[in-house]
């Protein structure tokens, strides 16, 4: 980690910002920041070329000037971490703070072990590093792989995954193994920035369900029978555009990592990756998805606690099940109260009502030097309908809600499943993946060759015996 000084005068009003940028192990980054003093949008990146030892920063709206130059304001830039926000530049105060990166281990680190903050450090820039390689590399193979199971290729679909996959573990020979081998490819490309601990909660309960309720999970499987692939085509795009924002959230995919968050963190510090307009098409779409899929969470609450997927709560609003699919989005998301074991699937505070109309009726404001949201979710321009969020607060959302689309969708890959298996498709034996299947197998194999050796050794002593 370094940090280079350099002054950039607006070209607009003239007034001069110094960016102070640490460069450390992303081989670039956007940066964002606004003027303090004209408020227009100063944008560019910053390209670390590791192979020369070479920095540099494009920026638009800004020119590089002499550090003879007199600045106005100062801001720190990383595409890594928090940095703090823009304020008026004061020689004394800003000529050595400590730079983002030391106040990211401190922010990660457990104050009993110090050393904590180095380790949980790494881990973060070993997930953001693998999950850009991967990006950049692999997914252009990832994303056709799942078009060609969209749109039925399935000969071309067996050539694709068996470049990646082994065919012992993914034999590729029925439409439950064509499922299950685009599943695993396409989860395994995400695991290095997303959590798979509710699958344990999917599973769990998915288990018991069956056990419960057999023929009436197999129905709820049927019943979404004509949505799965077109299920599949919205995931797949959201997943593609988290790609693309995704160098925009990474400082605050990094407060992930915090030991603490304190109160008080998101309106002192701020990122210098994204800018509002950067990020909240990627929010709205997605919540959109999960507003549309809400009802397979509520086909499974019903068949948990009322023994029937269709069958509704009686202390919700009144709904049929059927017409509850075509019901307003909002009302959807409303009807979801954290009082059922499937509401868990969508994190906390992802799906957020309020901001998603905000957005769409264009009733916002963001103010880029304090980082800002002030949004009229209701659209009437009264000053009791006012709500505020700071731009690392809505970055969070955006990550939450992609973190909801990866629950729900493992739900649905659960669901397909049950219908292939109700049609009597048969999956792998889950043997083949087991570490004390492969070492029985070794054993056996090594209690083999002794035994051939045995007898070859037998024979050999019997000849020699025999000679004389």
């Amino acid at each position: 980690m370094g940090n280079i000084r350099s002054y950039y005068k607006c070209e607009v009003c003239g007034y001069v910002t110094l960016v102070r940028t640490q460069y450390g192990w992303l081989d670039s980054h956007p940066i964002r920041y606004t003027c303090g003093n004209c408020k227009i949008l100063i944008k560019g990146i910053a390209i670390l070329d590791q192979q020369n030892a070479d920095f540099r920063i494009d920026i638009e709206n800004a020119s590089l000037v002499s550090p003879e130059n007199e600045a106005d304001f100062y801001i720190e830039t990383s595409g890594e971490l928090l940095t703090e926000k823009l304020q008026p530049y004061n020689s004394e105060t800003h000529w050595y703070i400590p730079p983002p990166f030391f106040r990211g281990l401190w922010g990660m680190g457990d104050p009993s072990d110090p050393q904590s903050g180095y380790e949980k450090f790494d881990i973060f820039k070993k997930n953001v590093i693998s999950f850009l390689h991967t990006t950049k590399n692999e997914w252009p193979r990832i994303r056709r792989i799942n078009e060609l199971w969209h749109h039925e290729n399935h000969e071309y679909l067996v050539q694709e995954v068996r470049k990646v996959l082994p065919k012992k573990q993914f034999p590729m020979n029925n439409r439950l193994e064509y499922l299950r081998g685009v599943h695993f490819i396409t989860k395994f490309f995400l695991q290095p920035v997303i959590s798979y601990e509710h699958n344990e909660t999917i599973f769990r309960e998915l288990k018991s369900l069956f056990e419960q309720n057999p023929a009436n999970m197999i129905e709820l499987s049927r019943y979404f029978k004509d949505h799965y692939r077109s299920y599949d085509r919205r995931i797949l795009r959201i997943i593609e555009h988290f790609t693309e924002v995704f160098k925009f959230l990474i400082p605050a995919y990094g407060l992930t990592y915090y030991h603490e968050i304190s109160e008080d963190l998101v309106e002192k510090k701020g990122m210098t990756t994204a800018a509002f307009e950067d990020i909240k098409e990627f929010y709205i779409d997605t919540y959109e998805f999960v507003a549309e899929i809400v009802p397979i969470i509520i086909g499974y609450n019903n068949l948990k606690y009322r023994d029937d997927f269709k069958k509704m709560s009686d202390t919700k609003p009144k709904y049929e099940f059927d017409k509850f699919l075509e019901a307003h989005k909002g009302k959807k998301v409303e009807y979801i109260d954290g009082t059922e074991v499937f509401d868990s699937l969508i994190v906390d505070g992802s799906i957020d009502n309020k901001i998603r109309n905000a957005i769409g009726h264009n009733t916002y404001e963001f103010d880029g030097i304090s980082q800002l949201i002030k949004y009229d979710p209701v659209g009437k321009n009264k000053p009791s309908d006012i709500r505020e969020m700071y731009l690392v607060q809505f970055a969070g959302k955006c990550l939450s809600i992609f973190q909801t689309v990866v629950h729900i969708w493992e739900l649905l890959y659960q669901t397909e499943k049950h219908l292939y298996v109700s049609q009597g498709m048969k999956s792998v034996n889950p043997a083949v993946f087991s570490m004390n299947h492969l070492e029985q197998k070794a054993i056996k194999e090594k209690v083999r060759s002794k035994k051939k050796s045995e007898k070859r050794m037998k024979k050999l002593i019997k000849k020699q015996k025999r000679k004389k």
